[in-house]
């Protein structure tokens, strides 16, 4: 009788012919001559020649011997090397499997301290390897294995393993335990990812306090994804007190360390004059090196640039490359969408193609970006390659100005005091123009002051 594969409701047993002392193990390698090397767990060495009958238990029946006769050929530490004693005829070993060795001296058996580690190493080496030929099943035993004893590498695969659903179903609950495992024998990729989960709130609920307790040891020890996470939560005050400073040093680091998030978040302290002096040619030379890498913020920063003639000269044709590179990525900023739409509502450095202009601020606007919603509501009022519909335009304004658009709320103002998509409502219409006005939105402040109402 012959077995192979992974059989997980079987028990692979060595057991000796011959009565003497038991001492319980597991195989973790079948080498390519034939050979198993097993692990075992009680201090005790079994001698060379032992007779080893190979065998899988079966609950309620016992065990099922395997044909053919095995025997201990080599001891080592831990380990032990087994060989059949005729090899066209024995069973075939199963790594991972536990094994009973009954050795036949034992007056000459002698102690030894356990190496919990070199063989979860050994586990965690074989599960790489499995990973490797994508065989996730056997990968995700030895890593489980691993695991056990103690093995950070194994628990971080486990992690990721369950984050991505390779061979199992994805389970961000999962992952994070084992991060968090991980993470606590002191593996700083996995204190990464435990902040990079709480922060995203995969797994559990969002908390950017216990993100940033994470991320700090990673980011300060040099893990360039920390300190692009940790450094914008010291950007935007996320879980910690706001420290532009601070933000700008650990986005220098991930910058100069090559992250293309670090080189695009880099150069947007240059763009904004956080931190830092605005300089938009450092912010272009950081934006351009994370674009090179195919970065979808630097690419959406560099049509920006040239949208806008930030430290370049303004060229429509060139932003509208850089916004569709940005979208090519499959996640630009939501505002490339605008901004792109509205070159081809004007036709500045593009042809003027008012579907694909409409198009873009739909994709804008399912993306939740403030001024899609504004320039598609614009569409239905003015009639620009739609048929003027009031009621669709005033709906789209009103979603634009929830989201805090100015131009929105003073658009949304006006049709409300003229009644145009619905009833007319003038005390509604004033209280938009004060926010937008308060806000600074000056033809709001102007509209006010014709009418001698203050804001």
């Amino acid at each position: 009788m012959r077995i192979s594969g992974l059989i997980t409701s079987l028990l692979i047993m060595a057991v000796s012919v011959l009565e003497g002392i038991e001492i319980k193990g597991k195989v973790v390698d079948v080498l390519d001559d034939g050979q198993v090397k097993i692990y075992l767990e009680k201090r005790l060495h079994p001698n060379i020649g032992d007779n080893v009958q190979m065998g899988f238990h079966v609950p309620g029946e016992g065990m099922i011997p395997l044909e053919g006769m095995w025997m201990v050929s080599e001891v080592e530490g831990n380990f032990i090397l087994a060989i059949p004693g005729d090899p066209d005829n024995a069973g075939e070993a199963v790594v991972g499997y536990e094994v009973v060795v009954d050795s036949t001296g034992s007056e000459e058996l002698v102690p030894y301290v356990e190496e919990d580690e070199g063989v979860a190493s050994d586990w965690h080496k074989k599960g790489e390897e499995y990973f490797a030929e994508q065989d996730y099943v056997n990968a995700l035993h030895m890593f489980n294995k691993a695991a056990e004893k103690g093995n950070p590498e194994s628990m971080f695969k486990l992690g990721k393993m369950y984050g991505n659903a390779w061979g199992v179903k994805k389970d961000f609950s999962k992952a994070l335990e084992w991060y968090t495992k991980a993470a606590n024998k002191g593996l700083l990729k996995a204190k990464f990812y435990v902040g990079n989960y709480y922060f995203h709130g995969m797994g559990v609920e969002t908390n950017y306090e216990e993100a940033a307790k994470w991320l700090k040891e990673p980011a300060e020890q040099g893990l360039s994804n920390a300190q692009v996470l940790y450094g914008f939560m010291l950007d935007r005050g996320k879980g910690v007190e706001q420290d532009t400073s601070k933000a700008f040093e650990f986005y220098r680091l991930a910058a100069e360390d090559g992250n293309p998030w670090g080189e695009a978040n880099y150069g947007g302290m240059f763009y904004r004059g956080a931190g830092t002096d605005k300089n938009y040619d450092k912010a272009r030379f950081w934006y351009l090196k994370a674009a090179k890498k195919d970065n979808p913020l630097a690419l959406s920063m560099m049509g920006e640039l040239y949208n806008f003639g930030f430290g370049v000269e303004k060229n429509g044709r060139t932003a509208s490359i850089w916004y569709q590179k940005a979208i090519n990525t499959g996640s630009p900023q939501a505002f490339v969408y605008t901004n792109l739409g509205f070159l081809y509502h004007m036709g500045n450095g593009v042809e003027k193609d008012l579907q694909k202009a409409f198009d873009l601020y739909t994709k804008g606007a399912e993306a939740g970006e403030a001024m899609s919603f504004n320039n598609l509501g614009a569409i239905y009022l003015y009639g620009d390659g739609k048929p003027v519909d009031h009621y669709k335009a005033k709906q789209y304004f009103q979603q634009a100005s929830e989201k805090g658009a100015l131009l929105a709320k003073w658009n949304l103002a006006r049709m409300l005091y003229q009644g145009q998509g619905g009833p007319e409502d003038k005390a509604q219409a004033i209280e938009l123009f004060k926010e937008a006005a308060r806000a600074g939105h000056e033809p709001s402040q102007q509209q006010l002051r014709d009418w001698n109402i203050s804001y």
